[in-house]
């Protein structure tokens, strides 16, 4: 709820994009570190760091995923549980829409998260749904890996519509 109560304080409306998106990771972030930023088991220091982060006026997502990788503890458990939320998002999605062909992820977000899909609780996640888990597990979830994944359909279209003109 905490999360839902501070998006509302700063958006008119709450939809799976206001969160699951690049501005989402954001605000995500945001909240993340608010809550960090006043509990009182957090490192001083590390509140010194992200602060300075967090009042450049153009943080953006490249920038929380540069500050997991240097250990970060907002920025990971941002990514940590924004792939938490995909995940419950990408059970949903397989339940109401039964896409037994699978789910692919593709985009740079989706590329760029590829290190907290495994090992995380993202598959735990995918799993947790008991009542459906065994018709969930015949679902593939793919991460596509090509940066041109977008383009290769429009291209061959192309090279379809070039060989009927020709």
């Amino acid at each position: 709820m905490g999360l839902l109560t501070h998006l509302l304080k700063h958006t008119e409306s709450v939809t799976v994009e206001t969160v699951l998106s690049g501005p989402g990771l954001l605000r995500l972030f945001n909240y993340i570190k608010n809550i960090q930023t006043n509990s009182t088991q957090t490192n001083s220091d590390q509140i010194n760091k992200c602060q300075k982060i967090f009042s450049t006026p153009s943080l953006n997502t490249t920038n929380i995923f540069q500050l997991a990788n240097a250990g970060d503890q907002c920025a990971v458990t941002t990514l940590h549980q924004f792939v938490n939320l995909l995940a419950l998002q990408l059970v949903n999605a397989a339940l109401s829409y039964m896409p037994t062909g699978g789910i692919y992820l593709v985009g740079g977000l989706s590329m760029a998260l590829k290190n907290y899909w495994q090992g995380t609780s993202f598959s735990q996640t995918v799993s947790r749904k008991t009542v459906m888990a065994n018709w969930l597990e015949k679902i593939p979830i793919k991460l596509v890996l090509n940066d041109n994944a977008g383009l290769l359909g429009p291209a061959a279209c192309y090279r379809r519509c070039a060989r009927i003109v020709l």
